[in-house]
């Protein structure tokens, strides 16, 4: 379906097919301040102050959080794609500060 290597190469996919979809979520929090759902009073706050907020679906936003965020996102496009199994993103803060979540279809291989 889209040129992928064998499976257990650890290359899920070219690149190209991926860029866009990557784009479009970042784009969605890029140079925004990133909040969850139980922190909407300081949302509006900032709002009220003309910063661009971004809500997402978590009580709290933090690495953790947002790492399973963009990874259920990017789980949504590549789930059915051939020799995807799985999924896993990670973010950083800095140098040492960092969280991942993976999404597998099979999660007792999590």
């Amino acid at each position: 379906m889209y040129g992928l290597p064998v499976k257990d190469s650890y290359t899920i996919v070219d690149i190209t097919h991926l860029r866009s979809r990557v784009v479009s979520i970042v784009n969605d929090l890029d140079h925004k301040v990133i909040l969850g759902e139980e922190q909407k009073k300081l949302g509006k706050y900032l709002e009220d102050k003309g910063v661009e907020v971004f809500y997402i679906p978590y009580p709290q936003a933090s690495m953790e959080a947002l790492s399973e965020y963009i990874a259920l996102k990017l789980w949504e496009i590549v789930r059915d794609w051939e020799n995807v199994d799985g999924i896993k993103v990670c973010v950083s803060q800095g140098s040492f500060e960092w969280a991942c979540f993976e999404k597998r279809s099979n999660p007792s291989e999590e």
